[in-house]
C-alpha cells in the first residue's frame, strides 16, 4: 500500500475529533453528525430529538455557537452535509418519499429549505456527489439506483444503470475526472461509473463478504473502498492499474460501518488516511504511518 510516512503528531487530531464527539454528545444527540467547512468556519450538523442543530466554529472570535435549523425530523433519518456553489446542503428524509434540503446561501448569509424533486420511493439513505460542477443526490429506490441531479438551473433525474439489484446505500467518489458509484449488491461490492460519455459497470474484487454500506476515499492518488465483513474492516483498491486487497489491522471487533478521512498538515496533499469504525460503544481509528497499521481510541 503506497502511503508516505507521516511527518507529525496526530495528538493535536485526536482531540479535536474527541471535542466534536463531546459536543455532540452534551446536545444528546439522536445521530452520526455531519461536518462542512465554510468561510473558516467548521459546521457540525446532527440531530437533538427531532430537530436539525448547527454548532459551528468561528475562528474570528474563537467561539462554538449553535442554531436550530428544522424541526420534526424522522428519528430513522441520516444526515448527509456537502458545500456546493458556496452553499451548505444538509439533506434528509422528511417522509419515505420526501427528501429535505436545508441550505445555507454564504452571499445572504440566511437559511432555506427545498424539497429535491425524485423519481420513486426512497429506500435508504441518500448520499451527495459533486461531480462537473452538478449536484447529485443519490439513493435507492426498489433495488434500483436513481439520481437527482442538479444542472442547468434546474433538477432532473436519471436511473443509473447498475450490473445488479441495489441492496445497499450507495456512495460516491470523484476519481481520475469519473464519477464512481459504489453499493452492496447480494454480498457483492458494485460500480457504476461514468467516464463522461456513458455509464459503465463493474464488480470490485474483494476478499470477504459485504456486509455493510461502503465507503470510498481517494487518497495518494488511490481509489479506496472500505467495507465492514463480519466483525473486520477490509479495503479493496485501486492503484491506477489493478485492483487490490487487504485486512486493515483493528484494536477490536467492528460492530458499525467504516468511514475513512484524508489528513495532514498540507490537506492538498494529505499524507495519513484514518479510518473510523465503532467498537462497542467506543469510537475507534486505525491509521498508517508508513510502514505498519496503528490503533486508538477517539472515545470511550
Amino acid at each position: 500500500m503506497a502511503i508516505r510516512k507521516p511527518r507529525y503528531r496526530i495528538l493535536k487530531f485526536t482531540l479535536i475529533l474527541t471535542a466534536l464527539f463531546a459536543l455532540t454528545a452534551q446536545a444528546q444527540s439522536s445521530a452520526d453528525p455531519t461536518v462542512v467547512v465554510l468561510n473558516n468556519q467548521q459546521h457540525i450538523f446532527y440531530k437533538s430529538k427531532d430537530t436539525l442543530r448547527d454548532a459551528y466554529y468561528d475562528a474570528a472570535t474563537s467561539q462554538w455557537y449553535r442554531q436550530t435549523l428544522a424541526t420534526g425530523i424522522p428519528a430513522e433519518s441520516r444526515l448527509i452535509a456537502e458545500l456546493y456553489n458556496n452553499h451548505i446542503h444538509v439533506l434528509y428524509k422528511s417522509t419515505p418519499t420526501v427528501l429535505l434540503d436545508s441550505f445555507y446561501d454564504a452571499h445572504s448569509g440566511k437559511w432555506s429549505k427545498q424539497t429535491i424533486p425524485t423519481a420513486g420511493p426512497i429506500d435508504g439513505d441518500p448520499f451527495i456527489s459533486i461531480y462537473s460542477n452538478q449536484m447529485h443526490i443519490l439513493y435507492r429506490s426498489n433495488a434500483k439506483l436513481l439520481d437527482s441531479w442538479f444542472g442547468d438551473g434546474k433538477w432532473n433525474q436519471q436511473t443509473i444503470a447498475t450490473a445488479g439489484p441495489v441492496d445497499g446505500n450507495p456512495v460516491a467518489s470523484i476519481y481520475g475526472n469519473q464519477q464512481h458509484i459504489f453499493f452492496r449488491s447480494k454480498a457483492a461490492l458494485l460500480d457504476s461509473w461514468y467516464d463522461g460519455n456513458q455509464w459503465n459497470q463493474q464488480t470490485i474484487a474483494t476478499i470477504g463478504s459485504v456486509d455493510g454500506p461502503p465507503f470510498a476515499s481517494v487518497y495518494s492518488n488511490q481509489q479506496h473502498i472500505f467495507f465492514r465483513s463480519k466483525t473486520t474492516i477490509l479495503d479493496s483498491w485501486y492503484d491506477g492499474s489493478q485492483w487490490n486487497q487487504q485486512t486493515i489491522a483493528t484494536a477490536g471487533p467492528v460492530d458499525g460501518n467504516p468511514v475513512a478521512s484524508c489528513f495532514g498538515a498540507d490537506q492538498k496533499n494529505p499524507d495519513q488516511q484514518h479510518i473510523f469504525y465503532r467498537s462497542g460503544a467506543a469510537i475507534l481509528d486505525s491509521w498508517y504511518d508508513g510502514n505498519k497499521w496503528n490503533q486508538q481510541t477517539i472515545t470511550n
